[in-house]
């Protein structure tokens, strides 16, 4: 029996830390998962000034090309981009494609519950190089 995507985003704000953050390691990589409640929220606010139905908001560095021609960045300053995926294999081979690191999307795909199909989750880089990820979820 599979576990339904709320179930495992309710989760998520069980295994957070103080910091409202979840690192999840594997062989030395860390992907941080953002559970901040204030970033949710604007990161709810920036997906609903889109008019289609995306399921991705990605921090680049450039919005005057292709979005494989960019690359992940931080948030300050960056082009946020949306993009509507169909499936969880198109939104991993797209992060990859944005400079995420394959062992990195591996673990986005095992830890980011109904990414790429039901629940939108937003992905950039901290200054120190780390992606992060957040679900675009209203925790109210």
């Amino acid at each position: 029996m599979q576990i339904p995507e709320e179930v495992k985003i309710k989760q998520l704000f069980e295994q957070h830390n103080e910091a409202g953050e979840l690192l999840v390691e594997y062989n030395d990589e860390v992907l941080r998962i953002d559970l901040i409640e204030d970033d949710m929220r604007l990161w709810v606010e920036t997906l609903s000034r889109y008019k289609s139905p995306y399921n991705l908001l990605l921090a680049c560095e450039n919005d005057n090309c292709e979005l494989k021609d960019t690359q992940l960045t931080w948030v300050v300053g960056s082009a946020i981009r949306p993009f509507l995926s169909t499936s969880l294999e198109e939104a991993k081979i797209l992060l990859i494609s944005l400079g995420v690191k394959p062992s990195i999307a591996s673990i986005a795909e095992k830890h980011c519950p109904g990414l790429g199909t039901k629940v939108p989750w937003a992905f950039y880089r901290q200054r120190d190089g780390r992606v992060t990820a957040s679900p675009i979820i209203d925790t109210k």
